[in-house]
């Protein structure tokens, strides 16, 4: 199974010239503490993290009208192409602890992204492989469904 079976198709993204008080409340809202940032057709350019966007908040105070997403775009981030497989998906995040959700970046454009949430869901609908010592599906679910809400959409 590669991620783009079940990754996200239509994530929930910042964009070039969003007010940075704006990016806050949806990600309040959402949950999310790492947002995409794209620009015009959905063009990726990196990610923003809530602690960055906190942070640039209270440094600026009261005049953070005019403060952007821009200024805390993290340009250097993982992106995958959506054929990766789901285990060398895990082995990165094993990397890069609290990465999620991951952008899915083809011919430059943000075509969708996984998290872990995704990851362990479709990890559960696995059949057992012979020989391998794989839970059986239905065990995998249960955990899955008592640790984890529902992934955000």
């Amino acid at each position: 199974m590669n991620v783009q079976d079940c990754m996200t198709t239509d994530p929930l993204t910042a964009y070039t010239g969003m007010n940075l008080r704006e990016a806050l409340d949806m990600m309040r809202r959402s949950g999310m503490r790492h947002l995409p940032v794209v620009a015009e057709g959905m063009s990726y350019l990196g990610i923003i993290k809530l602690c960055d966007v906190e942070s640039a908040l209270a440094q600026v105070g009261d005049d953070a009208d005019g403060l952007g997403v821009d200024g805390v775009i993290e340009l250097c981030t993982p992106a995958l192409r959506g054929d990766e497989s789901t285990d060398d998906v895990w082995a990165l995040l094993a990397r890069s602890p609290g990465l999620t959700p991951l952008p899915i970046v083809r011919d430059g454009i943000l075509i969708g992204t996984v998290s872990q949430h995704e990851l362990l869901r479709a990890m559960a609908c696995l059949p057992q492989e012979k020989g391998k010592m794989v839970p059986e599906a239905s065990m995998v679910k249960q955990w899955v469904s008592r640790i984890l809400p529902p992934a955000p959409r």
